[in-house]
């Protein structure tokens, strides 16, 4: 008996690892950043109405979480001189993109994961119809300096915030640098 369970395992253990990795896509972003991410859904109209917002913006797709669209964005931000990771990460704490009351900085910080430092952050906005977003993030450098920081973000439902950092998270454990 002992001789089938083991080697049953093992065959579970192949098709949902090579489940796991057909569902999730690698791509190269900015010919240097690299990750993976779950069924991603590129949008045309979408990258380019939010491009014509923020034209930090590289990359823009629509990816589920428990049945939901969540837009799913990448940022560059270049600098004219080489700064920290740390240095860089602060100014984002620090920076308020909208200059009212409507802007809350929900949480921050820097964590090891996996052998992997992270730094996040996690912002909502409230609109006029008393509608709230949370915006989270994760921001990364190659290397611990440089005059490029890129930030991975997810937006959606603060009711959703926790299953949505964890799935960004995920995302973020498998940002690579070539």
């Amino acid at each position: 008996m002992q001789k089938i369970i083991l080697p049953l395992f093992f065959v579970l253990l192949a098709a949902t690892s090579l489940a796991q990795k057909a569902a999730s896509k690698r791509i190269v972003i900015d010919g240097s950043l690299s990750l993976s991410i779950s069924t991603p859904h590129q949008d045309e109209r979408l990258t380019k109405a939010l491009k014509d917002l923020n034209d930090k913006i590289i990359y823009v797709a629509i990816i589920n979480i428990s049945s939901k669209k969540v837009p799913f964005a990448i940022s560059k931000y270049h600098s004219e001189e080489i700064i920290t990771i740390d240095s860089a990460f602060e100014e984002t704490i620090n920076f308020r993109p909208v200059d009212s009351d409507a802007y809350k900085l929900v949480e921050s910080g820097t964590y090891k994961k996996d052998n992997k430092v992270l730094r996040y952050k996690i912002s909502e906005i409230t609109f006029s119809t008393n509608t709230k977003t949370n915006s989270i993030m994760y921001y990364f450098m190659k290397g611990e300096a440089s005059s490029d920081l890129y930030e991975i973000k997810l937006s959606g439902s603060p009711k959703n915030r926790k299953e949505n950092k964890a799935v960004l998270e995920q995302i973020a454990l498998s940002v690579s640098f070539l």
